[in-house]
């Protein structure tokens, strides 16, 4: 009976990366007011690190070696002539020199861990269907939901969101449960301690009461900081009389549980079912929180179909209209596309249409098509407000790196706003970023096939050195990679190389699979 409640490795560690992540996320919430302490930054980070290296691990594999077969494992006393990178050789000294009581006891632990997160968010979920009844005043408990829902409500109106900045007032009454992002200035400080909530509640009353004596504290263009698609894809729901938009956010978060589990080979599904209801991170930020859900869905479907001529492009174009957030997945799909041109000597299937085209680098023609239907799909929703206001248009999608925002989240700034460090300028994160953007790059290029799927979180790793890496950010981590590690075994069962059940007790698995 104990041997069916131990956990395959892979899924283990999507486990403890979801805990992790859910650790530093609160940490987050703590590095705010008085509660921000040296202890709780260096934590928070530490658990964020931890939490991504979990994930990397799970979606990590060694590459095959010369002598082994089509289906591929070598004997685990052949595995050390086969290390040849600095991660395969780490990942072997750790399972050489983990005891096998200690390996035992982690595949029980990250049961228990799996099964009581995944009970947690079913209670969310219960207690979040209640949402769905209150009236979005008292059920939208951020300005991401709100502020979509409002801006919704103007396109009904006939009304133009990128110029109803004069709208931020009267939102801010409807919802009064809402926060505002408060702004470093004159009325919470040109430092970078992020203000106490009750403090932004306290100004945010009094900026309803009278907008022009707290004037600094929020930017109106705030209410419309994001491209068109975040508000447009609620104008259906509105119209046919829906008054909450959070069911959608509802729908997409199961949908893409459901599918994350069929995506698993029999007999593994139900550790992917646990694996996925253990990120209750994804659940507070894509349901009851924030629109992270749906950026997941659109960039996993874009992923899942990216060598499909049109749809894997367009879902990629939907995506970066939805959300900033998703630009920064556009450089990897972008480097996917120019590697698959050359990968085992074939052209990409994207890249059929460029031949004879008279360019001289594959991976133009590779990239070329993919691209202009990808912006094809961006525009598409966002055109007409380009050519209505194309000044307020612009200002509005770049506010999130022009407002004067205070610094957040649970990333490398936590070490700062924890005062374990004396803060550093804003373009010191904004140098940190572009370097590890690089860095992230290069290493897809160098280890794509190590990775794979899980490439896509290399997206994530700049975002740790931004000068705002919200947890919202990382909410989407563990569940890529969650797809990653079921597309890993769904090869391996089909190439006849997965263990049996005994195989599974044992530890030789810590160690990641060779490619079938």
């Amino acid at each position: 009976m104990m041997r069916r409640l131990v956990m395959p490795p892979r899924y283990m560690m999507v486990v403890f990366g979801s805990l992790l992540f859910l650790i530093a996320s609160d940490g987050a919430v703590l590095l705010r007011g008085a509660t921000a302490t040296p202890l709780v930054g260096a934590g928070t980070l530490l658990a964020s690190l931890l939490g991504m290296m979990c994930l990397f691990a799970a979606v990590w594999r060694r590459a095959a070696a010369p002598d082994e077969s089509s289906t591929g494992g070598v004997g685990e006393g052949d595995e050390a002539l086969h290390v040849r990178s600095l991660p395969e050789r780490l990942a072997f000294i750790v399972h050489r020199s983990m005891p096998a009581p200690v390996r035992a006891f982690l595949r029980y632990l990250a049961f228990a861990v799996g099964f009581a997160l995944a009970l947690d968010a079913l209670i969310a979920v219960v207690l979040g269907l209640t949402l769905l009844l209150a009236p979005p005043s008292q059920a939208y408990p951020t300005d991401a939901i709100s502020f979509a829902h409002a801006d919704a409500a103007l396109v009904l109106a006939g009304a133009n969101p990128y110029t109803a900045d004069a709208d931020f007032t009267r939102v801010l009454r409807n919802y009064p449960h809402t926060l505002a992002t408060p702004l470093r200035g004159r009325i919470f400080g040109t430092g970078y301690d992020y203000p106490a909530d009750a403090r932004i509640l306290a100004v945010q009353r009094r900026y309803i009461a009278n907008p022009s004596d707290v004037a600094s504290a929020f930017d109106p263009a705030t209410l419309h900081s994001y491209p068109a698609l975040s508000f447009l894809l609620y104008v259906p729901l509105l119209a046919v009389g829906l008054r909450n938009i959070l069911l959608p956010h509802l729908l997409i978060y199961l949908g893409l549980l459901i599918w994350l589990v069929r995506l698993a080979p029999p007999g593994f599904r139900r550790w992917a079912a646990l694996a996925a209801g253990a990120n209750a991170i994804v659940l507070g930020y894509s349901f009851l929180g924030d629109a992270q859900g749906i950026c997941l869905a659109f960039l996993l479907a874009a992923w899942h179909f990216r060598e499909r001529r049109w749809l894997g492009p367009i879902l990629l174009g939907l995506a970066c209209a939805y959300r900033q957030y998703c630009w920064f997945f556009l450089p990897f799909f972008l480097l996917a596309w120019a590697t698959s041109a050359s990968k085992s000597g074939a052209p990409s299937p994207l890249a059929v249409r460029g031949e004879g085209s008279g360019m001289r680098f594959p991976f133009l023609r590779a990239i070329m098509y993919p691209t202009l239907i990808a912006l094809s799909a961006f525009l598409l929703p966002n055109l007409p407000y380009i050519v209505a206001s194309p000044g307020a248009w612009l200002t509005s999608l770049w506010l999130p790196m022009t407002d004067p925002m205070f610094p957040a989240g649970m990333g490398v700034n936590a070490l700062f706003t924890g005062h374990v460090f004396p803060y550093i300028p804003p373009l010191v994160f904004a140098a940190l970023e572009g370097v590890a953007l690089a860095g992230s790059l290069w290493g897809q290029w160098r280890w794509r096939d190590r990775l794979g799927d899980g490439v896509l979180l290399l997206a994530l790793v700049p975002l740790f050195f931004a000068y705002r890496s919200l947890p919202n950010y990382f909410a989407v981590a563990p569940w890529i990679a969650l797809y990653a590690v079921n597309g890993l075994y769904a090869v391996r069962r089909a190439a006849g190389a997965v263990p049996d059940r005994a195989a599974l007790v044992s530890v030789p698995q810590l160690l990641p699979e060779a490619t079938a």
